[in-house]
C-alpha cells in the first residue's frame, strides 16, 4: 500500500505537463475550426453566397471530421492513446497549413491570400506543438494503466446510457457549433457590427465560456469531495447550465444594443457550465476499459450535429430573413440536452462490463 501511495503521489505532479499540452492540442484545433467562420461575413459578400451556400461550406468540415472520429475507433484501443493523438495531430496540422497553398475557391472555401497566409500559419505553428508532446506525453510504468480488453462494440451501443449520453453531447455540440461556426454572421448582420466589434463581441463571448467551465470544473470537484452525491453534481451542473446557455441565447433576440452583449456573455457563461464535465461524466460511465471506443463513438454521432448545424441554420436564414429561427432552433435544441442529461442517461455509475 505505501509502495502504491508513493508512485501514485509521485506520477501526479509529472501528469501537469502533459494535460498542459493537451490542452494547448484543444485550442490549437479550436483556433483551426474558427478561422473560416471569423472570415465569413466577407467571403459572403464576396463571392456573393446565400446563406445557404454559406452552410453547405462549413458543413464541409465536419463530414470529415466526423468519418475520421469512426475510423479511429480501432486505432484508439489498439495502440497507446499518446502517439494516436500525435499522428492525428501532424495531419490535422499539415491540412492547415496546405489549406493555404490551395488557389481555387472550390477546394479553399476562402479564397482571400490574406486568409490563406493565416491558414498557412496557423498549420505550421501547429507543427511546433508535436515534439513537445512526444518529449512529454504518459509513457512508462505508472502513467497508462492496464485495464484489459474493451467490450465489443455491440455491447457498448445496447446501453441506454451510451444513447442518453451520446444524445446529450449531440445537443451540446450543436449549440458549440452553431458558435463557432455561425455566432459571428450572426453578429455581423443581426448587430450590424464591424468585423473589430464582432471579434470583440465573439471574444466576450468565449471568455465568459471559458470562465464558466473553469469555475464549475472547479466547484463540482469541491462539492463531490465533501460527499455530494456525484451523480446529482454533475447532472446538476450539465442540465443548470443547458438553461442558462438557452436562456441568454433567446434573450438576445429581444435585446438591443448594449444588452444583448450582456446576454451573450450569459450564454457563454451557461455553455462553460454544461460542457465543463460532460466527458468526465462519459468516461465514469464508460468505464476504464471502454473509455476509448465509447467516447470515439459519442463524438463521432454528437459531431452530426455540426453538419446539421451548418445547414439548417443557413436554410432558416435565407427563408425567414433573420437569425430568430435559427437561434430558436439552437436554445430549444440545448435545452433538449438538458432532458437527456437527466432523464435518459440513468444512473451516474460505470457499466458493469462483466454482467452485461
Amino acid at each position: 500500500m505505501a509502495e502504491a501511495t508513493r508512485t501514485s503521489s509521485a506520477s501526479t505532479p509529472g501528469m501537469m505537463i502533459p494535460v498542459f499540452l493537451i490542452a494547448a492540442a484543444l485550442l490549437i484545433g479550436y483556433v483551426d475550426r474558427g478561422s473560416l467562420s471569423i472570415a465569413a461575413p466577407v467571403v459572403m459578400t464576396e463571392f456573393g453566397l446565400s446563406a445557404s451556400q454559406l452552410g453547405l461550406l462549413f458543413s464541409g468540415f465536419f463530414w470529415a471530421y466526423t468519418v475520421g472520429l469512426f475510423a479511429g475507433v480501432p486505432f484508439i484501443d489498439r495502440f497507446r492513446p499518446g502517439y494516436v493523438l500525435a499522428g492525428g495531430f501532424l495531419v490535422w496540422s499539415l491540412a492547415t497549413a496546405m489549406t493555404g497553398a490551395v488557389h481555387s475557391f472550390e477546394a479553399l472555401l476562402i479564397a482571400s491570400y490574406g486568409w490563406r497566409a493565416v491558414f498557412v500559419a496557423i498549420g505550421l505553428i501547429s507543427l511546433l506543438w508535436l515534439p513537445l508532446w512526444l518529449r512529454w506525453m504518459p509513457r512508462g510504468p505508472g502513467q497508462i494503466a492496464d485495464v484489459g480488453p474493451p467490450p465489443p462494440l455491440a455491447r457498448i451501443v445496447r446501453q441506454r446510457a451510451f444513447w442518453g449520453s451520446t444524445l446529450g453531447m449531440f445537443c451540446l455540440a450543436y449549440f458549440l457549433y452553431f458558435t463557432i461556426t455561425w455566432l459571428p454572421t450572426y453578429l455581423a448582420e443581426a448587430h450590424s457590427l464591424s468585423t473589430d466589434e464582432m471579434t470583440l463581441a465573439v471574444t466576450l463571448y468565449y471568455l465568459a465560456d471559458a470562465c464558466g467551465s473553469l469555475a464549475t470544473g472547479a466547484i463540482t470537484d469541491m462539492q463531490i469531495r465533501r460527499g455530494r452525491a456525484p451523480g446529482l453534481v454533475r447532472k446538476a451542473a450539465l442540465a443548470g447550465g443547458c438553461v442558462v446557455a438557452a436562456a441568454g441565447m433567446m434573450m438576445c433576440l429581444v435585446s438591443g444594443a448594449p444588452a444583448y452583449k450582456v446576454w451573450l456573455a450569459v450564454a457563454g457563461l451557461g455553455f462553460g457550465c454544461a460542457n465543463s464535465g460532460a466527458w468526465a461524466f462519459i468516461q465514469t460511465l464508460a468505464g476504464p476499459t471502454a473509455t476509448g471506443r465509447w467516447t470515439s463513438l459519442t463524438n463521432g454521432f454528437a459531431t452530426f450535429a455540426g453538419i446539421l448545424a451548418s445547414i439548417l441554420t443557413g436554410v432558416l436564414v435565407d427563408r425567414t430573413g433573420d437569425f430568430n429561427a435559427a437561434l430558436t432552433a439552437t436554445a430549444g435544441i440545448c435545452l433538449l440536452g438538458a432532458l437527456m442529461w437527466t432523464l435518459v442517461v440513468g444512473p451516474f455509475r460505470p457499466v458493469a462490463w462483466r454482467t452485461t
